[in-house]
């Protein structure tokens, strides 16, 4: 069985602008033993989205792929029958395709929210405007009757 490990780190940052510090971080590490190649690349791809979300302050992570516990520069050593495209290769490649599609898929969940905010939003505002209508008619109305009372029907 062969087992995937996926080493992250992210080196300390700090962000500038004209010489003054606006905002640092320290540097962070995380390592992930997956399953399989396929829960290897969606944690692969979960730090791209997290990347892609990151603050100025933050340092990209960098998402090292072992396999048996060796990395790709060690792997070629031990494998006489090594071809250009590896797991590695797949690897990163699929992590660029998952991180896109996950942040297509979260582009189009949120365009399909704020769709939906403006229609109840566009609702709201036709109930109100109904009701504003309502009560302005029944405002002329009771002025009506009023002046009606006072003055006599129309001469």
């Amino acid at each position: 069985m062969t087992i995937y490990t996926i080493v992250a780190y992210r080196q300390n940052s700090h962000y500038s602008r004209r010489q003054c510090v606006m905002g640092s971080s320290s540097s962070d590490f995380e390592m992930h033993f997956c399953d399989g190649f396929e829960e290897a690349v969606v944690i692969g791809a979960a730090y791209r989205v997290k990347d892609a979300d990151r603050d100025e302050a933050y340092a990209e992570w960098e998402v090292h792929l072992l396999v048996d516990g060796m990395d790709e520069d060690a792997w070629w050593r031990t494998d006489p029958e090594y071809v250009p495209d590896t797991t590695w290769d797949a690897f990163e490649r699929l992590t660029k395709e998952k991180c896109a599609a996950d942040l297509r898929e979260r582009a189009r969940r949120k365009e399909e929210t704020d769709l939906a905010e403006k229609l109840e939003r566009e609702r709201l505002s036709a109930e109100a405007a109904l009701v504003e209508r309502r009560v302005a008619e029944e405002r002329e109305r009771a002025e009506l009757k009023r002046l009606t009372e006072k003055y006599g029907a129309g001469e």
